[in-house]
């Protein structure tokens, strides 16, 4: 696990296929940071998702708070959301238990 600092690097390592997934979960994305890289990504057939999706991210203005999972494929993102719940399933039954 590995940030490079950029999310643009990132996701253009992920296009080259040098890295297999790219998960930035801060919720200080911006859509300026990852506009240039995004076509790139459906282009090679890279699996991407959004938080807002997509179609809720203005394109007028800078819009930050995104959150995104991006793999190179459907199954390395099947992947990420089994390792995601996973994660939340422990989490509920810690807070449970103390």
């Amino acid at each position: 696990i590995r940030n490079f600092g950029s999310i643009s690097l990132d996701l253009t390592l992920l296009v080259r296929r040098s890295i297999e997934a790219v998960i930035d979960t801060r919720g200080r994305l911006r859509n300026v940071d990852i506009a240039a890289v995004y076509p790139m990504i459906y282009s090679t057939g890279c699996s991407i998702e959004l938080r807002p999706g997509v179609e809720n991210i203005e394109l007028d203005r800078v819009v930050s708070g995104i959150t995104l999972y991006a793999a190179i494929s459907s199954e390395k993102m099947e992947r990420i959301h089994r390792a995601i719940d996973y994660a939340r399933n422990l989490r509920e039954r810690f807070c449970q238990s103390s």
